[in-house]
């Protein structure tokens, strides 16, 4: 799955793509997933991740660790929150 990633009160620097493994298709259920990611506009371009979040009908919204990018989860608020639409 593909989609967009943004680290919460990051700026633009934070903004970037990403695909992901989930560990299931399945809507309406939970999910982890791992993933990469390409942030250009970043020092650090490229970013490995894993986490955990929700498979909803057009959407899935997953939060995690970047172990490339070491943000920190805690961080504002979530740490990286991915929206990946589906089409």
């Amino acid at each position: 799955m593909g989609g967009f990633t943004y680290k919460i009160g990051g700026g633009l620097e934070s903004a970037g793509a990403t695909i992901k493994i989930l560990s299931s298709g399945e809507e309406n259920k939970a999910v982890i997933s791992a993933g990469a990611s390409y942030y250009p506009w970043a020092k650090k371009k490229y970013g490995l991740d894993i986490g955990a979040g929700y498979n909803f009908k057009k959407a899935t919204i997953i939060t995690g660790w970047d172990v490339l990018q070491k943000w920190s989860p805690s961080c504002k608020v979530l740490g990286l929150l991915i929206v990946n639409f589906r089409f």
